[in-house]
């Protein structure tokens, strides 16, 4: 019987790490492709407004779970600011009780190399750091906040006299090459979070 436990243990430890391998894998190899369009409300991002996005705000709010910038930008349909108003705003729309509200409503993403195209063209330059301006100083941007591109860290800080904030991104290989791939990778941002985005000309270490 000892034995029988002992195989069924081995095989269980097994699995888990096979599991894991394959989830890690999975994660690696994904990258993240920003969407045509979304849609007020959808804050799970799955295509449609429902019960979970008022419950993904509600543990947001009490930072039970982080949500993203983009994703407190879908729950904010009011343009209030993130807050509990939010999951509210969401269950009187499901209930049928807010037929005024903007949830449902579908947000046309579009590109237009705002930020890119302020790079110079025959600038040559070596450098690492992106700065970067927030439409809002609601809170503290991370690593998190900015999927479409692996940078190496962030520093933030928020302006005592301005309505936005400033991100300083890193990138871990520095060079024109990457940093045109980031901030055009980061781009169709300017619909609804950021509001300016350059590289910096000579490295800062903050």
């Amino acid at each position: 019987m000892k034995q029988y436990f002992k195989i069924i243990s081995f095989i269980l430890i097994i699995s888990v790490v096979m599991a894991s391998v394959c989830v890690f894998g999975a994660s690696a190899d994904s990258t993240y492709t920003p969407p045509e369009e979304f849609i007020y409300g959808d804050v799970d991002m799955d295509g449609e407004v429902t019960v979970r996005d008022a419950t993904l705000v509600q543990k947001g709010v009490a930072e039970v779970v982080y949500l993203t910038a983009v994703q407190r930008y879908l729950a904010d349909t009011e343009g209030e600011g993130f807050s509990v108003r939010n999951a509210t705003a969401i269950q009187k729309h499901l209930a049928g009780l807010d037929t005024a509200s903007s949830v449902d409503e579908v947000v046309k993403m579009t590109y237009t190399d705002k930020f890119s195209s302020k790079v110079p063209e025959d600038a040559e330059f070596d450098y690492s750091l992106i700065l970067v301006q927030t439409k809002s100083n609601e809170y503290e941007y991370t690593l998190e906040d900015f999927p479409e591109f692996e940078f190496d860290r962030i520093t933030y800080r928020k302006p005592v006299y301005a309505n936005y904030a400033i991100c300083n991104l890193y990138l871990s290989e520095p060079s024109r090459e990457n940093v045109l791939k980031a901030i055009k990778a980061l781009d169709y941002r300017a619909n609804f979070d950021i509001e300016n985005m350059i590289p910096n000309y000579a490295d800062i270490e903050a």
